[in-house]
């Protein structure tokens, strides 16, 4: 293998890494370990709450992952924000009215896990491949 001339990758996971088992491929997972033997680091940079990246993270042995599209950066193994990037209580406040008013479907993601305003009818969660399962 060449020497890289990355200073880092950052990968998605659904629908990019993962297949239509949840699951990172074998070809993936090595070509991800001799992108770190080469001293590149690899990371998750991923719409989902750490709470269900964390293990692949653990798996492909990346110290921190980009969650919550890019509120968190996430120490994996010490399972706790290295960066917190959040609304302000007021910000929040006016984007629940705004939502409220217009009858909105939303989540918000915690340090501890995502909440959402209800489910969104237009996703049948059966054949969703985001699995709200931390195991």
């Amino acid at each position: 293998m060449q020497t890289p001339c990355f200073d880092a990758i950052f990968t998605d996971l659904d629908g990019t890494l993962l297949n239509s088992s949840q699951r990172v491929g074998a070809q993936d997972a090595d070509t991800i370990k001799k992108l770190q033997t080469a001293g590149v680091p690899v990371y998750f940079a991923t719409g989902r709450h750490p709470a269900f990246c964390s293990r692949y993270a653990q798996q492909l042995q990346m110290p921190m992952a980009v969650a919550c599209n890019g509120a968190l950066v996430w120490d994996i193994d010490a399972q706790q924000p290295l960066q917190v990037f959040a609304f302000t209580p007021g910000q929040l406040r006016r984007l629940y009215g705004f939502c409220a008013q217009r009858g909105l479907i939303y989540s918000v993601q915690t340090d501890k896990m995502p909440y959402f305003s209800k489910q969104d009818p237009r996703v049948d969660l059966a054949r969703h491949t985001f699995r709200m399962s931390t195991k």
